[in-house]
């Protein structure tokens, strides 16, 4: 399923580009993690970094889709026990510019654990038993995009898939980023 999904986005995106404006860029930022759902007992927030890179497909003066694989530090805390998760995460976003340079975003996100670890009160306890290695959510966001490329953005994302059997408790998180957009053919909300 999870390579299905992958070929589909690559089909789609690949499909595109070539019709469309096509810029390309990097990113990285900061990430606020944590778990939502009923189960957890009042977690707290892990704080960690992504660094990736982004396309921006523009279909219409004011709407684009941007696609990114990001490498992604989440986890939280709860308690003594902190888990560090790494995701590779691939966002897709609908980027819908609504003044110019400053655009609204909303769109799926799926993710893959590369790795993880637990701690508790300090210790390594190894591998996360029983975790999930694979992330479905959606995500909603902003950015503002200067002339030159530089772009400021903030998102919110939560997963649909419980870390756990049995245990309602998703991931979330919050990033801010920094990035620049490469003019390689035109297109992009900021020109």
């Amino acid at each position: 399923m999870k390579k299905l999904i992958f070929l589909v986005i690559l089909v789609l995106v690949g499909s595109t580009i070539e019709a469309q404006n096509f810029r390309w860029g990097v990113t990285a930022g900061a990430n606020l993690s944590s778990i939502g759902g009923d189960d957890p007992d009042d977690p707290e927030i892990r704080t960690g970094l992504n660094i990736g890179g982004v396309a921006d497909i523009g279909i219409s003066d004011d709407f684009s889709v941007q696609p990114e694989i990001r490498f992604s530090m989440r986890g939280w805390k709860e308690g003594d026990f902190t888990a560090k998760i790494n995701y590779i995460d691939i966002p897709v976003a609908a980027d819908y510019e609504v003044v110019d340079g400053l655009s609204l975003q909303a769109g799926p996100l799926i993710g893959f654990v590369v790795s993880d670890e637990g701690e508790f009160d300090g210790n390594d306890l190894g591998s996360i038993e029983g975790l999930e290695t694979f992330n479905f959510g959606a995500l909603v966001g902003a950015q503002y995009e200067f002339s030159n490329g530089l772009y400021l953005q903030a998102r919110y994302d939560m997963g649909f898939i419980d870390l756990f059997d049995n245990f309602d408790a998703k991931p979330c998180n919050i990033s801010f980023n920094l990035g620049y957009m490469f003019n390689a053919g035109g297109g992009g909300s900021a020109e």
